[in-house]
């Protein structure tokens, strides 16, 4: 069976699953405060302690949950091409290595080397496996694994467009949008990215195989996104459409408020209160268009650290 998912931190964490046994011990990093006080200083051990013991039991109960998937690592393929943003037209690799280009070579951080190579390793990967699905799927099973990101939504689009008349079956499988832990507690998941592989198993229990009249729609989808060619393409009512570059800026005004803040602030605020189901990298990019347009301004600029900006609403 090949499996195809639509963003390289998918495919690592799909790369994990095999044979996986959720471990107590292991690589462990806390994340605390820095201590106010004398009182605090010397609560530290016992904080470290209960943080260490959460993270075991969290363990073991993956553990119990975890169902092995026997992915060999060559039926593994990405198309991480990112195609919600961007023109569909003009030469696909030319387009997409415009793209991917721009993403990783932003380095809001003012920290990255590299990113130009990074950029060129994913695009041809991604061509590579691109082919390799092309190849292999008329003769074997395919199974998507797509979530609600715009990107993976119209990866599924496009992986249909290849798929429809191959004859291959295809078969779709997507995480919960909830998902009771033993102990009761309730876990959200906006995508794979966020699945821990343990899981991974188990939800693809619940795939779905998709019919031969589905694929054509989709495919037929696809190819209607092709000819808009939109600046980009969104999930609007659960369907993917193409939309203006400014779709999301309401979202992203509603998250400025009339005080300063920074733009890395904000951006959180885009992807965790307003679920938008992009990546930083299209937040920041309407963030200076807002203030290019003046709907923001400028207060405080970190040159090379356009995150650690701060940014005001007009």
């Amino acid at each position: 069976m090949l499996e195809v998912c639509f963003s390289d931190s998918v495919k690592g964490m799909l790369s994990c699953c095999r044979g996986i046994i959720a471990s107590e011990d292991g690589p462990t990093a806390i994340i605390m405060g820095r201590p106010k006080g004398v009182l605090q200083h010397l609560m530290l051990p016992l904080e470290r302690w209960r943080a260490k013991k959460r993270f075991q039991k969290e363990r073991r109960e993956l553990r119990e949950l975890a169902v092995p998937l026997n992915i060999d690592r060559g039926d593994l393929l990405s198309l991480p091409f990112e195609l919600d943003m961007g023109h569909l037209s003009g030469d696909f690799a030319t387009e997409r290595w415009k793209l991917l280009r721009e993403i990783y070579t932003a380095d809001p951080w003012g920290e990255l080397e590299g990113g130009e190579q990074d950029a060129k390793r994913l695009l041809e990967t991604g061509l590579r496996d691109l082919a390799e699905l092309k190849k292999r799927a008329p003769e074997e099973t395919v199974r998507l694994w797509v979530d609600d990101t715009a990107s993976a939504r119209c990866g599924e689009l496009f992986a249909a467009s290849l798929l429809a008349k191959s004859g291959c079956r295809v078969v779709r499988v997507s995480p919960p949008r909830e998902f009771q832990r033993p102990d009761g507690t309730a876990v959200a998941f906006r995508g794979w990215g966020e699945v821990p592989p343990e899981l991974a198993g188990r939800f693809a229990e619940d795939g779905r195989e998709l019919t031969r009249q589905q694929l054509l729609e989709m495919a037929e989808r696809w190819e209607r996104l092709c000819r808009e060619d939109a600046p980009l393409r969104a999930v609007v009512d659960g369907r993917v459409q193409s939309v203006g570059e400014n779709w999301y800026d309401g979202a992203i005004l509603r998250c400025c408020g009339d005080r300063e803040q920074k733009v890395a602030h904000i951006i959180g605020l885009a992807l965790g209160r307003e679920k938008l189901l992009i990546g930083d990298w299209l937040v920041a990019q309407r963030i200076k268009a807002l203030l290019s347009s003046g709907a923001l301004r400028m207060v405080r600029e970190q040159p090379g650290r356009f995150y650690d900006s701060s940014v005001q609403r007009v």
